[in-house]
Formats: structure tokens, sequence, C-alpha cells
């Protein structure tokens, strides 16, 4: 995959970009929480390219996905993060991979960018 690097990358956008889809947050912390638990998986790892509610992982011999469940506050590998799980993805990833795939739509895209994080990790 050949992926374009923004020319200039824009100082001002910060570290992080939250994606949100048509379901509104339950409790005004929730971008804080993600936000620390962000910095905190980054604090333990090299390489973390997004935080979220939830997501599932990939059996990628039967091509299903199944749903993580962890409890409150635990952080969980999983293949991708869904849409309405208020994503919260790192730019430097971005930078790595791209951006979403526009002719992907309604989960795929997600799918597809948490699996070209997986595989430049």
């Amino acid at each position: 995959m050949n992926v374009t690097r923004p020319q200039t990358v824009q100082p001002n956008r910060g570290s992080w970009i939250g994606i949100f889809a048509d379901d509104p947050l339950d409790d005004p912390d929730v971008m804080r929480l993600l936000l620390e638990g962000a910095m905190d998986a980054v604090s333990t790892s090299d390489r973390v390219a997004a935080v979220g509610l939830r997501g599932p992982r990939l059996n990628r011999v039967r091509f299903r996905l199944h749903r993580v469940v962890v409890d409150n506050g635990e952080l969980a590998h999983v293949d991708y993060l869904a849409g309405n799980g208020a994503p919260v993805y790192c730019w430097d990833a971005i930078d790595d991979v791209g951006f979403f795939d526009p002719k992907l739509f309604f989960g795929f895209e997600d799918l597809d960018q948490g699996l070209r994080f997986a595989a430049a990790d």
C-alpha cells in the first residue's frame, strides 16, 4: 500500500483526534478519561495508535469479529475501534498509515484503519 504523508504537518493540530458517530457521549468526562487512558498506554508502550470505548478482535481464520469486553477503566488490545465508541486516534499513527479510506463506509472504514495500524506495528 502506498501512503502519502501530509506535505505539512499542522503544528497546532494536537497529538490526538477524536472521531464521533451520531451517538452522543453518555458522560461529559468520557473524553478526559479516554485521553488519560491514551497517555497511560503511551507511557507503557512504544506505539499506541488509538483508544476508545469499545472494539472487537478479528478472527482471521473465520473472518468474524468478536467484541472485547473489559471492566471499566481497563485497557485491552483490539483490532479496531468501533466508530460509535468515541475512538481517539494518535495523529502520528495516522501519518504513518494514512487516514480513513473514503471508498469504505459504515464500519468497514474503521476495520480497515485498525488493520492498517496493526500491519504497521
